[in-house]
């Protein structure tokens, strides 16, 4: 079971570059229906003491028939212009910033919610303060494209926005990657039918820190979830936990464990006394190990050691 489930680990791999974009381009026209609502209230609160002006002098010389109308617009720029207000604010108080810090982040919500992100310019504030919070290696410049990445995989995959973005700090954080790469491999993961259980982002976020500690990279972490996934695995927790219980017991080293790779190739052998001696990782024994227990013809055998190796 277990070499079956891994047997394909570092050949398929998860096609991360460009994945997000790839999602993106659907969320795209889902978005335009949008975008002219948001153009047009962004158009009337842009500049509202312009708005203001320009409504006392055509009210003045207008009929009635048409000053009416005019003045729903004006009321909906008061409205647009009062909530770009309430949402600096409540960045500020939020995140604890200064007057400008605040200034600088509200305008960045502003316009993420102008290019049709978000039902409301308050969901695009949340959105952008999770990803301020959460993913705390995101330049200053890349925050606008990491707000509309954040919301795009939260809706694609009913998501919690708290969720995507711990997940994607800690992509960041363990494996020094972009915010880009980190929601490229959501999005492949995503593809890959990763969140299959509803715990992708959830699941990265808690088991990052033991594949960074064990030696994989983040595309080899993706990549071992997406072959347990398309092997049946029913759920993310059963396969980062056999991960887990692998790493464990190999620094434990005992007798069983022992025993058990004395059976595998000699290649092996020596990846697994190179271990030992402190000069490989528990990434470099997992991948020798599923390499041998793929070849082995005996099923039965290779089924033994697994459980012996893996403890389940």
């Amino acid at each position: 079971m277990l070499a079956e489930m891994f047997q394909l680990f570092g050949t398929i791999g998860i096609k991360a570059e460009g994945a997000y974009k790839d999602l993106q381009q659907f969320e795209d026209r889902v978005q335009k229906t949008a975008n002219g609502m948001h153009d047009k209230f962004q158009k009337a609160g842009e500049s509202i003491s312009h708005v203001g002006n320009k409504m006392k002098d055509v009210g003045t010389n207008m009929t009635t028939g048409v000053s009416l109308p005019l003045a729903g617009i004006g009321a909906a720029a008061v409205k647009v212009a009062s909530d770009f207000d309430t949402s600096q604010r409540n960045i500020q108080s939020s995140l604890g910033l200064t007057e400008k810090g605040a200034e600088n982040l509200g305008k960045i919500a502003k316009e993420t919610w102008k290019d049709g992100f978000g039902q409301s310019i308050e969901e695009v504030d949340q959105s952008l303060i999770k990803v301020y919070q959460n993913m705390k290696d995101v330049p200053h410049e890349e925050l606008e494209e990491a707000t509309k990445s954040a919301m795009t995989l939260g809706k694609t995959f009913d998501s919690d926005i708290n969720e995507v973005t711990r997940g994607a700090g800690q992509l960041m954080n363990q494996f020094g990657i972009s915010s880009k790469e980190a929601f490229d491999l959501f999005a492949a993961g995503g593809q890959e039918g990763l969140n299959y259980s509803n715990e992708m982002f959830d699941n990265v976020a808690e088991y990052a820190p033991l594949y960074k500690q064990a030696g994989f990279s983040a595309n080899e972490m993706f990549t071992i979830m997406a072959n347990g996934t398309r092997d049946g695995s029913y759920n993310l927790d059963y396969i980062n936990d056999l991960v887990k219980e692998f790493g464990i017991r190999v620094q434990d080293g005992s007798k069983g464990v022992s025993d058990a790779f004395a059976e595998m190739s000699p290649a092996t052998q020596k990846v697994w006394d190179n271990f030992n001696k402190g000069k490989g990782t528990s990434a470099d024994v997992f991948n020798a190990v599923l390499g041998d227990l793929g070849k082995m013809d005996d099923k039965v055998k290779a089924n033994q050691l697994g459980v012996a190796v893996f403890g389940r």
